[in-house]
């Protein structure tokens, strides 16, 4: 198998679970802070109201304070999807094909008249998730690539030649079989 081919749809789905895995990415760190503190939170707090000890209301607050900056973290990207929706160069429901060979990764949008080819040792890098390939051609360029539109065989081809070509510029969560 040298070479893949794919042709398929951008779906919201698709776009979303890029935007929140990015979002995650960025902000690691400070999410699990977020979740850590609202954790020990729930269990202080529970415990006080259980009598094992006084509530100081400082540590739900800075609780609420956490829970309000995650929601305003989370609706800003809510916020920046639906306007990149309402862009004219939007590529969510185009038609895209891409091919991948051995050494590139060529892309066609044709509604958007993209038509470009990168050799893959050159991608800046490239994220598997469960239901797709996030393909950064720069730090700014995202492709996604969904595995839906992939037949048998072909994701796990495509992990060992990003692997192969990309090494720590390659994150996956699926070892190599």
């Amino acid at each position: 198998m040298n070479t893949v081919e794919a042709t398929y749809q951008i779906t919201l789905s698709d776009f979303r679970k890029a935007t929140y895995y990015g979002l995650s990415l960025r902000h690691q760190r400070s999410l699990g802070i977020m979740f850590l503190v609202l954790l020990i939170s729930l269990f202080y707090t529970i415990a006080a109201f259980l009598g094992l000890w006084k509530l100081y209301m400082l540590i739900p607050f800075v609780a609420v304070a956490y829970l309000i900056w995650g929601l305003i973290l989370f609706a800003g990207a809510e916020r920046g999807i639906k306007k990149y929706l309402k862009y004219p160069n939007c590529i969510i429901g185009k038609n895209h094909k891409t091919t991948l060979d051995a050494k590139h990764v060529h892309i066609q949008i044709p509604e958007c008249k993209v038509n470009t080819s990168y050799p893959i040792s050159k991608l800046a890098c490239v994220f598997e998730l469960s239901t797709l390939f996030l393909i950064y051609i720069s730090i700014q360029d995202l492709y996604i690539l969904p595995k839906r539109a992939l037949e048998d065989g072909e994701s796990d081809f495509l992990r060992e030649n990003f692997r192969t070509q990309l090494g720590t510029r390659f994150y996956t969560r699926y070892d190599s079989k």
